[in-house]
């Protein structure tokens, strides 16, 4: 179980070294044009947390874990639902200015 905890962290590491050029140059990309970061930040914080989560449940799975892995699972939703509210909120606040 430790080695393959461990070789999900090196692979892990070594596709952030690949990903983060791309994510670099589409923020840069979307300065140049004035486009606002704000979901696009929300969007990759989202998909992070579901990777870790990801992770951290098939580690406990492949440990033995069912029941932990399961509350990891909840963990993460949880925590991208909290990420997303402002997102939500600005949504919301944007549909009821249409109504007004």
């Amino acid at each position: 179980v430790l080695i393959s905890v461990a070789a999900g962290i090196i692979i892990s590491l070594i596709l952030i070294k690949i990903i983060a050029p791309a994510i670099k140059s589409f923020n840069t990309l979307t300065d140049s044009y004035g486009i606002k970061t704000e979901y696009l930040s929300v969007a990759i914080k989202a998909l992070g947390i579901g990777y870790l989560t990801s992770f951290i449940a098939d580690s406990c799975r492949d440990s033995g874990q069912q029941s932990l892995a399961a509350k990891a699972e909840f963990a993460g939703k949880c925590a991208i639902f909290i990420l997303s509210l402002p997102l939500l909120l600005s949504v919301l606040e944007t549909a009821v200015g249409f109504i007004k």
